[in-house]
């Protein structure tokens, strides 16, 4: 457990430190003689997302086909406090910014509540738990709207709660993995 942890923590790290040192993204895209529309000249995005359980999201274009999004959410405090701290790494495989297929990873960390069945009935600890998220999904945005970009993510998941793991394929979160940002910066 504690080198798997140690694992995914050098790779997240490595993997943001590379995707840091892409030239801006006006000026790979001028580079690679991309002469498709983009979502917008501005790098930074601001946005939600049901990753995580609902989400505030920001999100920042690394060089033309590269984007690395974060988030931070607070699902509830109901029964144990839960929280979540994330990041998603994204590559484009086909089409330019505005519209697209990606692929990518990234990690969760946080807390959710455990319940704990007694004969007096349901009550909630907190755990830590930590998510690996290989990631594939499509981006878009609509004509005239050119400045909000959406974004749907699946893939697999391996969910470790309190050292018990749980492997599984499918939606990034129950919204098909669904961001939503606008080109703010």
């Amino acid at each position: 457990m504690k080198t798997i942890l140690s694992s995914s923590a050098i790779i997240s790290i490595l993997v943001c430190t590379t995707a840091g040192s892409a030239p801006p993204a006006r000026a790979a895209e001028t580079e690679l003689g991309n002469t498709h529309s983009t979502t917008s000249s501005k790098i930074f995005s601001l946005g939600i997302t049901s990753l995580g359980g609902g989400a505030i999201s920001g999100m920042m274009d690394m060089g033309a086909h590269q984007t690395v999004q974060a988030y931070l959410g607070i699902p509830g405090t109901s029964g144990a406090f839960r929280s979540v701290l994330g990041g998603l790494y994204r590559i484009t495989l086909t089409g330019p910014r505005a519209h697209g297929l990606h692929v990518g990873g990234g990690m969760e960390l946080g807390t959710t509540g455990v319940p704990k069945y007694s004969t007096s009935g349901v009550s909630y600890s907190t755990a830590f738990f930590i998510n690996l998220l290989p990631a594939v999904g499509i981006h878009f945005s609509f004509p005239g709207l050119e400045a909000l970009t959406f974004s749907l993510d699946g893939g697999p998941q391996l969910r470790i709660t309190d050292g018990s793991a749980n492997f599984l394929i499918g939606p990034l979160s129950g919204l098909l993995g669904a961001s939503v940002h606008y080109a703010a910066f």
